[in-house]
């Protein structure tokens, strides 16, 4: 949005934003609420093309006792920038020197981006509602190469409504470049229709990927019946593979932010970081989910996948 009123010359107001202490004081009163409610490190999956701000989010990280991990890749539902489009329809007009999309990804893994110093701890890619486009396909091969590069983990947005079979066109594309998918955690299996059967959750899991039930806390954003039976199905998804023996491959968490631009001055009327262990682990418990199962999907499934980064590449 920034970017738009600049080039646009609209007006001020149209983007308008908190002041920049204020919302870095909320960043810090929430992210320490979350770690005394238990929460010990938060993965930022916030990536370019979807507002990305390192520089930000270290200073928020200086002054609170979270552990955060930042993300690297390129955001897009359909198309490629024109910088990376023009890169490849006229080559020969690009210096040799100019980066890659992969080599930028992995710049941020190994050097840090920009000045920070902070390195890039995942590798993110998107798709949804327009599917694997041409362009989504050529960032797919491009966080593809820097995971086989680097050996950092990579995670994925998947389409609402959609998750679970979204989710496996991406193991597909992963697949066809050489990625291990041990190595990948599908996200926003949750946001997968009612209605779908479990079976599709089982063919991500018996690839070998991490799933991840990630978007506890946003049901509120869809119409009131259809939010119900999602936060029914959840549950039900959850308890149902751990009994069937996935609790190894399975992950929970929010999709929430302190602040998001494109909504500006919005407060969303419920919880930021600390629903999945206020609300959310007590009712898994109350179906029967044990402590372990629940330390499993919580702290060592994620510890296990971003220790794989120290197997290198390959």
């Amino acid at each position: 949005p920034r970017l738009i009123e600049k080039e646009l010359n609209w007006p001020d107001h149209t983007f308008a934003e908190a002041p920049r202490k204020e919302r870095i004081a909320d960043a810090v009163r929430k992210l320490e609420h979350a770690k005394d409610a238990g929460v010990d490190t938060i993965v930022d999956r916030v990536i370019p093309g979807l507002g990305r701000d390192v520089p930000l989010v270290k200073e928020i990280a200086e002054q609170v006792r979270v552990n955060i991990i930042i993300a690297t890749g390129w955001y897009t539902w359909r198309d490629l920038p024109l910088y990376f489009v023009f890169r490849q329809k006229f080559p020969d007009l690009h210096g040799a020197a100019e980066p890659s999309l992969e080599d930028l990804f992995v710049r941020d893994i190994e050097s840090g981006v920009l000045d920070t110093g902070v390195r890039a701890g995942i590798i993110k890619i998107v798709s949804d509602e327009f599917g694997i486009t041409d362009d989504v396909r050529t960032i797919i091969r491009a966080a593809a190469g820097a995971h086989r590069r680097t050996g950092v983990p990579i995670t994925t947005h998947t389409q609402q409504g959609a998750g679970a079979r979204s989710g496996l066109a991406q193991q597909a594309a992963l697949r066809e470049d050489g990625v291990d998918l041990s190595r990948v955690i599908i996200g926003h299996v949750d946001w997968t229709d009612p209605d779908t059967p479990l079976d599709d959750f089982e063919r991500l899991l018996d690839a070998g990927s991490y799933i991840s039930f990630d978007t506890i806390g946003l049901d509120p954003q869809w119409p009131a019946e259809y939010g119900r039976r999602l936060r029914i199905a959840r549950i039900d998804r959850i308890v149902s593979l751990v009994e069937r023996g996935w609790v190894n491959q399975l992950m929970i968490s929010h999709d929430n932010s302190c602040y998001y631009d494109v909504q500006p001055m919005h407060e969303l009327d419920f919880p930021t970081y600390t629903e999945v262990i206020v609300d959310f682990i007590p009712k898994l418990q109350a179906r029967g989910v044990t402590d372990e199962q629940i330390e499993q999907m919580t702290v060592r499934n994620p510890r296990d996948l971003f220790a794989t980064a120290g197997k290198g590449g390959y």
